[in-house]
């Protein structure tokens, strides 16, 4: 019996292609460094503003990509689970097991390097900053540990709070777009995009409305921790998955052209 592909290459080597054949780990390992060197530039030589390095790393927006990323795993591992119990069961047993492990490992950096010993702390809010980290509130950081570090403890866990909205608001939006045609399932995806893409754009002005409509910051730092001014990226890495059929036959052997294109729209955003 032939064995037919869902698509038809437009290049030999697309004839064996298969979804788990990629560099994702390679594009994260990229990734995160960028975020490491620039946060460590930020933190340790603040008066660092240009160079050769930050000028390369321009060219590799770390969170972006973490987010787009996002975006092409999980709507997969959505259209491939059985129900949304295993979606969301299966995105559980891949972050929470490293993130408290990650945490505990904090708590005993306090101890081990004495910050503790030099601060006025309380077992009960150590206790909840702890309960927090380890969920999903990893903005919230108490007083006392503002001391420690560049003010928080782990500052990267920010964006485990927004992968788990992304979770969430990946089942909700495919039970309400789910029974759509593919195709206008992926317009709907473009004019998502628009919209959270604008919603990024404002955000400053955002946060200033927000924080003068309550009377109070906590509200615009609430938008911040949110998934809305990042939801564009992820959908993005949605709507590139569903296409992937279509985008990857057009990809393979083109690296070249790829990143001189890439190139180009770079060098066209740093001066414009």
């Amino acid at each position: 019996m032939r064995v037919t592909h869902r698509w038809t290459p437009t290049r030999n080597r697309a004839d064996n292609f298969r979804f788990s054949e990629n560099n994702f780990d390679l594009i994260r390992l990229i990734a995160a460094a960028e975020v490491a060197i620039r946060h460590s530039f930020h933190h340790i030589a603040p008066n660092v503003e240009s160079g050769p390095l930050l000028w390369v790393l321009d060219f590799i927006p770390g969170v972006p990509i973490f987010f787009f990323l996002s975006g092409y795993l999980i709507s997969r591992s959505w259209e491939r689970s059985p129900s949304p119990r295993e979606f969301f069961h299966n995105r559980a047993l891949r972050l929470f097991p490293a993130l408290w492990l990650c945490t505990t490992l904090s708590v005993a950096l306090l101890f081990v390097c004495g910050y503790l010993a030099t601060v006025e702390w309380s077992s009960y809010k150590l206790s909840l900053w702890f309960i927090c980290q380890g969920s999903v509130v990893q903005f919230w950081n108490p007083d006392f540990l503002r001391g420690f570090g560049v003010g928080v403890v782990n500052g990267s866990l920010w964006s485990v709070s927004v992968e788990i909205q992304f979770y969430i608001a990946t089942a909700v939006m495919y039970c309400l777009l789910g029974r759509l045609s593919s195709a206008r399932f992926d317009i709907a995806l473009v004019l998502l995009v628009c919209l959270f893409a604008l919603a990024n754009f404002w955000g400053p002005e955002i946060y200033v409305q927000l924080d003068q409509a309550f009377g109070t910051r906590l509200a615009g730092q609430c938008f911040k921790a949110s998934f809305v001014p990042w939801f564009f990226m992820f959908l993005l890495g949605v709507l590139a998955q569903r296409r992937h059929e279509w985008i990857v036959p057009r990809l393979l052997d083109r690296a070249s052209v790829i990143f001189g294109g890439y190139f180009l729209v770079v060098i066209a955003d740093h001066f414009w």
